[in-house]
């Protein structure tokens, strides 16, 4: 009975891994619903969605395989009554944005090589971990900064934990709400790994860490290696 249990636990965590890594629409479809009826809150008057993407990291689902968001990752760092606005994580800065850059810093260009956060114009956005240059505080330690003397001085601080944007990526009130229901993101928590670190496929290892949340708070299930089929 023990040997056939385990089996039948085998076989349902193979088959879950195998939907989720090939990402048809179908399995997608499904974790995303177990996704927002976890997270989803009452409809109202709008106010019980007040900030509920703020600090959150949006995962773009293959539905948007064909615009500008295609394998995107997103940080959202404002989220209440006049929009939401966050950069895109995983897009290089291209050659304008570089020369842009060198003309704002000079010589402190070379400690933080920027990216492009998105298709809105907008500030010049710093994300960061330095509580001296705060300026928007988003939670577990993580803050945002626009103005040029902090800037310069996080540049200064030749710190692994800035990362710097031009342009922005926004969505009007209620707009990101109807695209997540609508199966278009995944919205989850951030990790600093993710925020800071130098992933190669950062949109791959953030489906990743949402596959281990889904495993661990819908299925119950502990432990989960970073690729079951090794085991």
């Amino acid at each position: 009975m023990q040997k056939r249990s385990s089996i039948l636990l085998i076989i349902r965590v193979t088959f879950l891994w195998h939907t989720y890594c090939k990402l048809s629409l179908v399995a997608l479809d499904s974790m995303q619903f177990w996704h927002r009826k976890l997270a989803r809150k009452p409809l109202g008057t709008g106010v019980e969605y007040m900030n509920e993407y703020f600090g959150k990291l949006l995962i773009a689902s293959p539905k948007l395989d064909s615009t500008p968001f295609s394998r995107s990752v997103v940080y959202v760092f404002q989220d209440n009554e006049d929009a939401t606005v966050g950069v895109i994580l995983n897009r290089p800065a291209d050659d304008q944005i570089e020369q842009a850059w060198e003309g704002m810093v000079g010589a402190l260009a070379t400690n933080v090589f920027p990216s492009f956060g998105g298709p809105l114009p907008g500030p010049v956005v710093a994300l960061h971990r330095d509580e001296n240059a705060a300026e928007i505080t988003l939670p577990n330690g993580i803050y945002t900064s626009a103005t040029e003397d902090n800037i310069q001085y996080l540049l200064s601080q030749r710190d692994d934990s800035v990362r710097v944007f031009f342009g922005l990526s926004g969505w009007q009130q209620g707009q990101l709400a109807n695209e997540v229901e609508n199966g278009d993101w995944i919205a989850t928590h951030p990790s600093p790994e993710l925020l800071f670190g130098h992933s190669s496929d950062l949109w791959t290892d953030a489906l990743l860490r949402f596959q281990n949340r889904f495993f661990h708070e819908v299925l119950g299930i502990q432990g989960i290696p970073q690729n079951v089929l090794d085991n």
